[in-house]
């Protein structure tokens, strides 16, 4: 059996580089799409959300990240909540939803 390891270390943190407003407003707007059944029109807003993301980028930037496979993503953003509910992050930091 030949097998290759790979390890990587560091700050995994990846977000999504686009303006925390219009993210905001792209997942309202999916959601919108979702509830009435449009669900092509909400698949097409993420699609173009999901270009946003840092390790999307990176995969296709990076020769050691090109090569790492994910299932297809097709959950809203799952960074950062506020405490206890499903309201994004409302601090002073206001972090953009990122997965």
């Amino acid at each position: 059996m030949n097998l290759d390891y790979k390890i990587l270390l560091g700050d995994l943190n990846f977000r999504v580089t686009y303006p925390n407003l219009d993210v905001r407003s792209m997942l309202t707007d999916i959601a919108s799409h979702e509830s009435k059944g449009k669900i092509e029109e909400a698949k097409q807003i993420l699609s173009k959300l999901l270009t946003y993301d840092q390790l999307y980028q990176s995969k296709k930037s990076n020769d050691i990240l090109e090569r790492y496979q994910e299932g297809e993503i097709t959950f809203h953003p799952t960074y950062k909540y506020d405490r206890y509910s499903n309201i994004y992050d409302s601090s002073k930091k206001a972090r953009t939803p990122s997965w």
